[in-house]
């Protein structure tokens, strides 16, 4: 059974699915591949929305999903979650642990892409120790370019993290050597399509 842990099929919510029907067609085109779970990882970002108003916007998108759809979910186990955005002050929120995978303690974290600031540390500490939630840092390959090396083997080394690699850029080397490495120091790798539509970001699984 295969687990996509980074899609965003959820329509009206973010930048993924535009509609209803296709975020049917990106759960049967996962399902058709051999994808049996997939956790739904819609954008949250503290500076655009409140945790309250998010959860509300993803049930109510996720109900009405499965209402108009329901032969697309017969056989697919679907586990809510997020993708969220680490922003400054984002670890003073009380509730964070609410856009948890399922209400477990693993949170997709969207890294900043341009920089890292000490700052960037901080809200991490916080997080782990304070808020004893794992991150699963997602779409980690890219930071490979973004971040100068040092900083990016910090963060390879951060404490129980876990690393999300888009089964996409499975076909660039330089990813695949990236996940020998986390493999080979026994770090836990999870692939995601991180689909967002049916046309240029589709739920590929092929190229894992």
């Amino acid at each position: 059974m295969f687990t996509d842990f980074h899609n965003h099929f959820l329509p009206e919510i973010d930048d993924g699915a535009e509609t209803l029907a296709v975020s049917a067609r990106m759960c049967e085109y996962s399902f058709a591949q051999g994808i049996r779970r997939i956790v739904a990882t819609p954008h949250f970002h503290a500076g655009y929305t409140t945790i309250n108003d998010f959860l509300r916007k993803r049930v109510t998108a996720f109900t009405e999903l499965k209402k108009l759809y329901p032969s697309a979910f017969s056989q697919l186990h679907i586990q809510l979650g997020s993708e969220v955005a680490l922003t400054r002050g984002l670890c003073s929120l009380p509730d964070i642990g609410k856009l948890a995978i399922a209400r477990s303690k693993y949170l997709l974290i969207e890294l900043p892409i341009y920089s890292y600031d000490k700052w960037v540390d901080v809200e991490l500490n916080v997080l782990i120790n304070r808020h004893k939630l794992v991150p699963i840092f997602a779409n980690i390959e890219r930071y490979q370019i973004a971040y100068q090396p040092d900083v990016f083997d910090r963060i390879l080394h951060t404490s129980e993290a876990l690393f999300q690699i888009n089964t996409r850029s499975l076909l660039n080397k330089s990813t695949c050597d990236l996940v020998k490495s986390l493999l080979k120091h026994n770090r836990r790798v999870l692939l995601g399509t991180n689909a967002h539509n049916m046309n240029s970001r589709a739920p590929e699984w092929s190229f894992a």
